[in-house]
């Protein structure tokens, strides 16, 4: 990809998103490279697990909002293109999930994207007071005491970074 990583899904850009929104528009993150992903509607809508009816809709809402530039070509893949606000550069800092088991990181992250956007909120506002990760909060509510113990050692890390 590029030089530097980024995280194209920012927080406060996918509260603001409906399920289906926020579904195209980190299949579009995943599939991006240096922001562009080339391919057909049918294609990224079965990619995105919406129906090609949806994905029209959601792809024109994105737009709407200035988060994906569509150039549509005939007969040729469709572009789209990650604008620049929403393509945030991330720290250096790699993720808490990014040291899980694929098992564990898979679970945490369908957890992490099914808290209603408000909770998030409030899970990022308590993590701010408490100059935490929100990703420390959420794997604290969403792992059962033995996978906690499991990644103690990365919490108490984490918890010093922070």
């Amino acid at each position: 990809m590029g030089d530097a990583p980024f995280f194209t899904g920012q927080s406060d850009t996918l509260s603001e998103l409906s399920p289906s929104e926020q579904a195209v528009y980190v299949r579009l993150s995943l599939m991006s490279e240096n922001g562009k992903v080339r391919g057909r509607y049918a294609d990224i809508a079965r990619f995105a697990n919406v129906s090609l009816s949806t994905f029209n809709r959601v792809v024109k809402s994105l737009s709407a909002r200035r988060l994906v530039e569509v150039v549509w070509r005939q007969k040729t893949p469709s572009l789209f293109i990650l604008t620049e606000k929403s393509r945030a550069r991330a720290g250096a800092r790699p993720k808490i999930y990014d040291s899980f088991t694929s098992e564990d990181r898979e679970l945490f992250l369908l957890a992490k994207r099914v808290v209603p956007p408000a909770e998030m909120k409030e899970l990022q506002k308590e993590a701010d007071e408490e100059g935490k990760d929100v990703d420390v909060l959420v794997l604290g509510r969403v792992f059962g005491v033995e996978r906690q113990r499991k990644y103690a050692q990365l919490l108490e890390k984490s918890s010093v970074d922070f």
